[in-house]
């Protein structure tokens, strides 16, 4: 398990983290999210122990982070990390090393990532003659080479076709399967949607929303009907609830525990033909927007 207890951190004037806690159990693909400037990179070098926290403690598996060898933990950072002026090959030892790894165990891992990510026979090839996207992939398997047990991530989708998205996606679902964690930090709410155990919103160095992908969704995601009809336009005396029109011949109705579906289209059914019924869910990407425009008291700034 990852605990982060009670983690402070300062720049000079800057409160960058605010006395954060989180816990991340093991096999978890958690979603670290945040606007611009909220404090999540400054959180994830704590974990790496590029930072010290101020106050509090950070641990993994009940050991303090500065303690861990150097393979414990797998990191792609947002920036290229990459030595422009070597070669792919170069590159992989290099780092492979770093993490404590034999001249023999490096190459023969170097050999299985670079196969799977189609990268073989670009290995004498220097950094800075790769696409962006390969050199992403070069990033992935840097943080993979290890094994680790934790795996953080940042960004890792950047520059990535959708062919070599699904390839991380499914080396993040084997990671998770083999009991290992993975923090994903990123922008792109569609993909944490779609990966995510659990998440954590944080802005302004707190945490302002955390817990189960499920229980975020029940608890913020509002889902309503929308309908699109045929017949005499609907007033408000037509129908036993509320409804908001929202364009010529359509409605728009908010699903409660006492205002189910059934009800719904068979009373908008007894007074009109029904062309079209869509059940409707708000996004990870709205509830985002919201919680930090409510932490805030403005409009989202950097959103």
């Amino acid at each position: 398990m990852l605990q982060i207890l009670g983690v402070t951190k300062r720049f000079r004037r800057t409160l960058a983290v605010d006395h954060l806690t989180l816990q991340v159990g093991p096999g978890t693909i958690f979603g670290l999210l945040g606007p611009n400037g909220a404090g999540k990179t400054t959180t994830i070098r704590m974990i790496m122990n590029f930072f010290r926290p101020d106050e509090g403690q950070i641990r993994w598996r009940n050991l303090p982070v500065e303690n861990l060898s150097p393979g414990e933990i797998g990191y792609l950072p947002e920036e290229r990390g990459l030595y422009q002026h070597t070669t792919l090959r170069e590159t992989l030892i290099y780092f492979a090393k770093l993490k404590g790894l034999s001249t023999r165990e490096a190459g023969r891992r170097i050999g299985h990532w670079l196969e799977r990510f189609n990268l073989g026979t670009m290995d004498r090839r220097r950094i800075e003659d790769l696409s962006k996207g390969n050199q992403q992939k070069i990033q992935f398997i840097v943080a993979m080479l290890s094994e680790p047990r934790l795996l953080i991530l940042d960004e890792p989708f950047a520059g990535l076709d959708p062919v070599n998205q699904i390839q991380i996606k499914t080396c993040l679902r084997a990671v998770q399967q083999s009991g290992s964690t993975v923090i994903l930090s990123t922008h792109q709410m569609d993909l944490v949607e779609e990966l995510c155990d659990e998440i954590a919103l944080i802005n302004r160095g707190q945490c302002i929303l955390a817990g189960p992908m499920a229980t975020i969704f029940s608890d913020n995601g509002d889902k309503s009907v929308q309908i699109q009809y045929d017949g005499p336009d609907l007033q408000p005396a037509d129908l036993s609830f509320k409804f908001t029109a929202t364009g010529l011949k359509k409605i728009d109705v908010a699903l409660t525990t006492s205002l189910q579906l059934n009800r719904i289209v068979t009373e908008v059914a007894s007074r009109v033909v029904l062309l079209e019924v869509k059940l409707h869910q708000k996004k990870l990407a709205d509830i985002f927007i919201e919680s930090v425009r409510r932490n805030q008291g403005e409009s989202c700034v950097g959103c």
